[in-house]
């Protein structure tokens, strides 16, 4: 780890059981997934995560990666390089450069974590494997083009997060725990409705509304994360996957995996 006043470089190789659980920073976090995949939660925002991911994490927004176990190198770690930079040098650099900055600010402002795509992706990639290599002068000089061009470019996607009342984060988390228990059996709305002490109305405009999606789509989200972390294992068959995943017809498992992840399960097997 080389730690400076202004930021903290960190490049780890780690067992996937060692990564840290969620949590939220006062500093900016960009992080890259060198060797590993899994499900990362960002804000209210779950989704599945490979290796060569970049994201931008803004301060004060509750993140988490939880790496697939068996997804690492021959050593059996997984790695990844975390920069982690203070509000105060984004002033400097603002002082120093006026508007230079505009474009992280204003994704701070609306809560919003990042997801690099493309040329966006590779190029800060690259400046990030090169800064872990360099001089403490060079590094500085490679910080500031990698804040530059986290600044600057239009390939990525923002996560937006809206923090919520207690209230409504208690009866999310029991939802989301009680989906993560059940997802391989069927799960009714008036089931979860009636565990959350809500009528069926009520609960599907609650969760519409805090999660921005429907909850029988929230479900199969989890059933396809799920499925594909199986499939990548590699010890059961697309059969078995289909039952463990909480699909009762192999054919329509197959439909929705193809919908969701661009292939078949037989294909997403082969190309793992």
């Amino acid at each position: 780890m080389i730690m400076k006043q202004n930021y903290i470089l960190d490049h780890v190789r780690i067992s996937p059981d060692r990564q840290i659980g969620e949590h939220f920073d006062e500093r900016w976090e960009l992080s890259l997934v060198i060797v590993g995949s899994g499900v990362r939660t960002l804000g209210n925002d779950t989704e599945p995560f490979n290796g060569g991911d970049l994201v931008l994490v803004p301060p004060d927004i509750p993140h988490c990666w939880n790496f697939d176990l068996d997804d690492t190198d021959s050593r059996g770690k997984i790695e990844n390089i975390t920069l982690l930079f203070n509000e105060k040098l984004i002033d400097n650099i603002i002082l120093a450069f006026p508007g230079l900055m505009d474009r992280l600010i204003s994704f701070k402002n609306n809560g919003c974590a990042i997801v690099y795509y493309g040329d966006a992706k590779e190029r800060i990639s690259a400046l990030m494997k090169k800064m872990v290599m360099q001089s403490d002068a060079y590094r500085s000089a490679t910080l500031l083009e990698i804040l530059v061009n986290l600044s600057e470019y239009e390939n990525c996607r923002s996560i937006s997060y809206q923090q919520k009342s207690d209230f409504a984060k208690e009866r999310l988390s029991k939802i989301k725990i009680y989906v993560s228990c059940n997802y391989m059996k069927r799960i009714t709305i008036d089931e979860i409705s009636g565990y959350v002490g809500m009528q069926r109305s009520s609960f599907c405009v609650f969760f519409r509304k805090e999660m921005g999606d429907t909850f029988t789509n929230y479900v199969n989200s989890v059933r396809m994360t799920n499925a594909a972390m199986l499939l990548k294992r590699g010890t059961m068959t697309v059969s078995e996957v289909c039952w463990d995943s909480g699909f009762n017809n192999l054919a329509s498992f197959s439909r929705m995996f193809k919908r969701w992840y661009g292939v078949s399960p037989s294909d997403y097997v082969k190309n793992k």
